[in-house]
């Protein structure tokens, strides 16, 4: 088993076994390089987990009187719109991924984008625009999940 803490050189000598012990035996390792932050090796899931518990994204949904539909994404302070809901979600899709890629470059500097660092980490830990929709439209865990998309069923 290595060690929690390992310098950077002897972490990047023994990368293999350091990665197989983190997968295998479900634990951390911090890797230490001079003049920098630590750094953290966990199962993504684990840490996908955890923040999903503790930084769940809410949305809001309405259709104007012209039928557009409007779905806000409260964490981001941003909406998707469309002509129905499947297209009001691809547009929020698109803004997410937009906005991620702003924070990325320089929004986290800003002290009213610095605070949703989580929200973001948790859509730069998904894999995939799928996993993303999940992450905003959950299906709670008791329920299978519907053949049709659980969008569909709201426009109804």
């Amino acid at each position: 088993m290595e060690p929690t803490h390992l310098p950077f050189t002897q972490a990047k000598a023994r990368l293999s076994g350091v990665f197989d012990d983190v997968v295998r035996n479900h634990t951390v390792r911090v890797v230490e390089r001079r003049k920098s932050a630590p750094v953290v090796l966990l199962e993504r899931d684990a840490l996908a987990e955890l923040l999903a518990r503790d930084f769940p994204f809410t949305t809001r949904m309405t259709r104007s009187e012209d039928g557009v539909v409007s779905i806000w994404l409260n964490e981001f302070d941003l909406y998707g719109r469309g002509d129905d809901i499947p297209g009001a979600l691809e547009d929020l899709l698109d803004e997410v991924e937009a906005y991620v890629e702003e924070w990325e470059d320089d929004l986290h500097r800003a002290p009213n984008h610095a605070e949703r660092q989580w929200w973001v980490r948790r859509i730069q830990l998904a894999d995939g625009r799928d996993e993303v929709r999940a992450m905003l439209f959950p299906v709670p865990g008791d329920l299978p999940a519907p053949a049709a998309s659980r969008l569909d069923a709201v426009a109804q």
